[in-house]
This record gives C-alpha cells, structure tokens and sequence, in this order.
C-alpha cells in the first residue's frame, strides 16, 4: 500500500458504470491507490453524487441507460462549479468519432476498455493532481 493509500490522501473519485462488476474492479483499483472512492450506476446518479459532492475526478462509462456518459460530461462541462472537475471516459467503443465526441464535450481523458488498471491509476493520479494544482492556483488569486 502507498503513503497515500495509507494516509487516504489521494482525494475522492466518482465512478459511474452500469456494468456492477466494472464498478468493482475501478473501486478497487483506485482505493487501493488512496482515493475515497463513490459508485454510481448511470448518468442520472452521477449527476446526483456530484451535486451532493464535488469529486476531485471522474471515471465515467459511455454507454449508460437514461442518460449516457457524452450526456454527464457535456452537463458537467457547462457547469460552472463543475466545469473544472476532470473527466475520465472509459468506454469499449474503440471509434476514433467517439474519442474526438468525448473531447470536444470537455473529456479530459479517454481510456478504451479492457481498461489496463495501472494506466487507469496513474491517469488518474496525473488528472487529480492538476486539479489539486489548479485549485490551489484559484485560493492563492484571492483578495
């Protein structure tokens, strides 16, 4: 277990997958790299967690029911308190339409499934920290 893992410092994620067992394997995956991680089942509930909690980042599907993950992240994009929330699009369909759709709606990174769980930590961990970054540049500009 990391320092992080150890500390709980490696702040919170929404992961957000119809598939239970894809939910599982993301949780466990960043839980053991010291992130507080929450689960949502489709597009409605993600944007429900992330109006009770803004999360540091999130891991979503594409392919969801009611409403899909283009749906979230494009929402989440135009939401000023959300606008700089990075989002992680996992996803199988493999379309090059379909990364550049993911993008131009504000996706911040795209990973295809079967998803490598050390390449999802460690983007993770790089998209975390910008944030982290970009946070502490927005308190230090304050009057």
């Amino acid at each position: 277990m990391t320092t992080a893992a150890a500390l709980g410092t490696g702040g919170s994620v929404l992961a957000v997958d119809d598939q239970p067992e894809n939910l599982a394997l993301v949780e466990e995956v960043l839980s053991d790299e010291g992130f507080r991680v929450r689960l949502a089942a489709d597009g409605e509930e993600a944007l429900a967690a992330v109006a009770a909690e803004v999360p540091d980042c999130v891991v979503l599907d594409v392919m969801m029911p009611r409403l899909d993950g283009f749906g979230v992240c494009e929402r989440l994009k135009q939401h000023r308190d959300t606008h700089f929330v990075p989002v992680l699009m996992l996803t199988a369909l493999s379309g090059v339409e379909d990364k550049v759709r993911a993008y131009e709606l504000g996706a911040d990174d795209f990973l295809n499934k079967p998803v490598n769980i050390h390449e999802l930590a460690a983007r993770v961990r790089s998209l975390v920290r910008i944030k982290r970054l970009r946070d502490e540049l927005d308190t230090s500009e304050m009057p």
